[in-house]
């Protein structure tokens, strides 16, 4: 996630390319309109609720697809 400050998306693609950057991979980096942090990205007090739910589906969709590909 683009303002995850924790795990930063431009590291998880340093790391998936390799220590000789010879590993080629699509990553997407996702950002909510709404915030969210790495701890919480779905948090349930949110002044948006339906957002929320909206960014949840989004992500576990996408986590469904890869897994069944």
């Amino acid at each position: 996630m683009q303002k995850d400050s924790v795990i930063p998306s431009f590291e998880v693609v340093n790391t998936l390319q390799g220590a000789c950057r010879d590993i080629h991979i699509r990553v997407d980096e996702l950002d909510f309109d709404r915030e969210y942090t790495h701890e919480n990205p779905f948090p349930a007090n949110s002044a948006s609720p339906d957002a929320v739910n909206s960014d949840f589906i989004l992500v576990f969709q996408r986590i469904n697809g890869f897994l069944n590909s």
